[in-house]
């Protein structure tokens, strides 16, 4: 899992420090508006889900408990996926 932050409002070091009080068991790239555009970030939190290419396969404008089931079974897919 990967988190990349589009924003330029905040700096990188903001960033990384909010990242780790919150123990996010991921790493967290700081791009700018420039890449959130290319990638159609419309809203925040964006999230997709990339496969063994880093080619992405699902997207999710918010993960939800609702949605985590969804989620949950995209990526066991993938998973199952052979490369």
């Amino acid at each position: 899992m990967l988190a990349v932050d589009v924003w330029n409002d905040e700096t990188a070091g903001q960033i990384r420090k909010q990242a780790k009080a919150l123990n996010l068991p991921y790493k967290t790239l700081v791009a700018g508006q420039e890449v959130g555009a290319r990638w159609g970030v419309r809203s925040l939190p964006t999230n997709y889900l990339l496969d063994r290419s880093g080619t992405p396969q699902r997207r999710w404008s918010e993960i939800t408990n609702g949605s985590l089931p969804e989620v949950r079974h995209a990526i066991e897919q993938l998973i199952r996926d052979k490369p």
